[in-house]
């Protein structure tokens, strides 16, 4: 009887294991790694850097899924030069006219309330503060790297608060580089303070 009991156990120990060890892969695994100092990965943005707003964005907070930290995104009528990671409202005037209604994103079997904390404005400052990487591996989509470089506000109702660049951000590779997507800067949406310094010195030098 005890070897029936004890076998019985043994069978259960193994199948919840295996059903474990099917979930796991089937949702994935993932690690997060600060590698703020590891200059390679910077891209076109450059650490302790100071940034301007060029057009006003939403700060969204993302779903405990992704995160669920603040992220800059532009309006969805904004045609970015890339696809995008977050969504965001069609517009900030609809936004302001109608929060309600304008943070609703629908599609054809479902809709989603987006987390809108607010819209920071054209002119304000932010300064590069941190990169993350985050490697994960799942059965549908195999293994990967992505990193998201972060900044802080340095200007306006939101000064001090730390946000997401990504969709502010272009994503690209160097070369034939098979290592994660670098990220810089968005022409029309965020520029370097200093990259324009540099414009306009070398402006006055050739005039």
């Amino acid at each position: 009887m005890n070897i029936i009991v004890k076998s019985g156990l043994w069978i259960v120990g193994i199948t919840v294991a295996v059903v474990g060890l099917w979930v796991l892969a089937m949702i994935g695994v993932s690690f997060t790694t600060d590698v703020t100092d590891s200059k390679a990965f910077w891209g076109g943005y450059s650490l302790n850097e100071d940034y301007i707003l060029d057009r006003s964005v939403f700060v969204i907070k993302a779903d405990k899924y992704t995160g669920g930290h603040l992220v800059l995104v532009p309006e969805e009528s904004f045609k970015r030069c890339l696809g995008r990671h977050y969504s965001a409202p069609d517009s900030i005037d609809e936004y302001r006219a109608n929060p309600d209604e304008a943070t609703i994103r629908k599609y054809d079997n479902f809709e989603m309330k987006l987390d809108v904390v607010g819209v920071i404005e054209k002119g304000e400052m932010l300064k590069l503060h941190k990169l993350e990487k985050n490697t994960g591996w799942s059965l549908w989509f195999g293994g990967g790297t992505s990193l998201k470089p972060f900044a802080q506000i340095m200007s306006g109702p939101f000064q001090g608060e730390v946000v997401d660049l990504t969709d502010v951000s272009i994503y690209y590779r160097e070369g034939n580089d098979d290592g994660p997507f670098l990220y810089k800067p968005e022409p029309g949406v965020i520029r370097s303070i200093s990259e324009t310094k540099k414009q306009v010195a070398s402006a006055i030098e050739c005039s």
